[in-house]
C-alpha cells in the first residue's frame, strides 16, 4: 500500500491529498465535477478521471462532450419545421383573404348606425400596429434573458472556478435563452398569421358597414346606389370584426401572457418575482395599450364598439392557444419551462435547462 493513499472500490488507489480536495470541493455550492489522479496497482500515477456528483444522464456529463452547437440545439427537432411551414403559410393564405368581396349587404339610407362622418387617415395607422405586434413580444423576451442574466451574476453557484462547470453553465444559458426565444417566434408566427386570415374571413363573411359608410358610400337617392370611391366603399363594409384591435390583442396578449409566466403572476402555489401586485400590473400593461388602440378606433368612427370587443377577443383567444401550444399554463408557475414535441420529452411533456428534468444537481448525490 503506498503512504498516505487510500484503495477505492474498484481497485484504484487514490492519494489521501486528493480525497481531501474532492471532499472540499463537494461542500462548495458551485456544484463542479469533482477531480482527482488515479494510481494504478504498482503505484504508477496513470491517468486524470473525473468524479462527478451529478447524475449519469445529467445536462454536464452530456455537454463535457458534445459540441456547443448540438449542446445549444439539442431541445429543437424537425417537429418545429413542420410548425413554421403551418404558420408560413397561414401567412399566405392572408394575401388571399385580403382579396376577397365582401358580402353586399342591402344599404338602408335612414340607418342611424352608419351616419358618422368619414375622416382620412388613422390616428394609429395599420403598420404601426404591426410594428409594434412584432417587436413588443421580441424586445420582451430579450429584455427578460438580460435581466435574468444580471440577477444570476449574484449568485455564488453561477461564478463557478471549475472550467468544466463554466462551459456547463454557458452552454445551459444559451440553451434555454435560444429556446424559449425560438418558442416566442414561433407561437408569435403561429397567432399573427391566424389572426389574420380570421379577422379577413369574418370581414368579408359578414360584410358589416362601418360607422362613417354613408359618407363614403355618397348615396344617391335617385339611382339607389353608391357613387363615392369604389376602394373607400368596400372597405366600409369590412367593419366586423376590428383588425387593428385584434392585431394588438394578439400581440400585447402574447406579451401578457409570456410575463404572466415567467413572474408567476397568476400562480398561488409560487411567490412571484418582485411582489403579486407589480408582477400583475406588469403583466396586464400590455392589454391597455392594445386596448387604447381599439378604442381609437371607434373615435375616428372606422368601427362599432361591438367590432372592438370582437376583435379583442378573437385577438387574444388565438394568442392563448398559440401560447399554451408551447408554454405551460400561467396558472402552474413553471415559469422556466416550455413544451417539446411529444415523444422527446423527460419531463412529462415539458423541458427546462435548470438540471436534469427541471432540477438543480444534487451535490451529495
Amino acid at each position: 500500500m503506498i503512504d498516505g493513499a487510500q484503495t477505492l472500490p474498484n481497485g484504484d488507489i487514490i492519494s489521501l491529498t486528493d480525497m481531501a480536495s474532492v471532499n472540499s470541493t463537494a461542500s462548495d455550492n458551485v456544484r463542479a465535477p469533482l477531480l482527482h489522479h488515479t494510481l494504478s496497482r504498482d503505484g504508477v500515477r496513470t491517468s486524470l478521471r473525473t468524479v462527478s456528483h451529478f447524475p449519469p444522464t445529467s445536462p454536464e456529463r452530456v455537454h463535457r462532450t458534445t459540441p456547443l452547437l448540438l449542446a445549444v440545439f439539442s431541445w429543437w427537432h424537425l417537429y418545429y419545421a413542420v410548425d413554421f411551414l403551418v404558420a408560413a403559410s397561414l401567412w399566405g393564405a392572408s394575401t388571399w383573404t385580403s382579396r376577397l368581396k365582401p358580402y353586399q349587404r342591402a344599404i338602408n339610407p335612414l340607418d342611424p348606425d352608419v351616419h358618422r362622418k368619414y375622416h382620412a387617415g388613422d390616428i394609429i395607422p395599420m403598420s404601426l400596429v404591426t410594428s409594434i405586434t412584432i417587436a413588443v413580444p421580441l424586445l420582451t423576451c430579450l429584455s427578460y434573458h438580460l435581466l435574468l442574466l444580471i440577477s444570476r451574476c449574484g449568485h455564488d453557484y453561477y461564478i463557478p472556478a471549475n472550467r468544466a462547470m463554466k462551459k456547463h453553465l454557458v452552454r445551459e444559458s444559451l440553451a434555454y435563452v435560444l429556446h424559449d426565444t425560438h418558442h416566442l417566434v414561433l407561437a408569435l408566427f403561429l397567432a399573427t398569421g391566424a389572426t389574420k386570415v380570421m379577422t379577413d374571413l369574418f370581414k368579408v363573411w359578414m360584410g358589416r358597414f362601418r360607422p362613417d359608410f354613408l359618407d363614403r358610400c355618397q348615396f344617391d337617392n335617385a339611382i339607389l346606389e353608391c357613387t363615392g370611391e369604389h376602394k373607400l366603399i368596400r372597405d366600409g363594409r369590412e367593419s366586423w370584426p376590428s383588425g387593428h384591435t385584434s392585431a394588438s390583442f394578439c400581440g400585447m396578449g402574447l406579451v401578457s401572457l409570456y410575463l404572466a409566466g415567467k413572474l408567476s403572476a397568476w400562480c398561488v402555489d409560487e411567490p412571484p418575482y418582485g411582489g403579486r401586485v407589480f408582477s400583475l400590473v406588469l403583466s396586464v400593461m400590455p392589454l391597455i395599450g392594445a386596448a387604447y388602440i381599439g378604442i381609437s378606433r371607434t373615435e375616428e368612427n372606422k368601427h362599432h364598439p361591438t367590432d372592438v370587443l370582437s376583435g379583442a377577443v378573437l385577438g387574444f383567444a388565438i394568442a392563448y392557444i398559440s401560447y399554451r401550444l408551447l408554454y405551460p399554463s400561467v396558472f402552474s408557475g413553471n415559469r422556466k419551462l416550455m413544451k417539446k414535441p411529444k415523444g422527446f420529452s423527460e419531463t412529462s411533456g415539458y423541458v427546462t435547462f435548470d438540471g436534469e428534468n427541471g432540477q438543480v444537481p444534487n451535490p451529495n448525490a
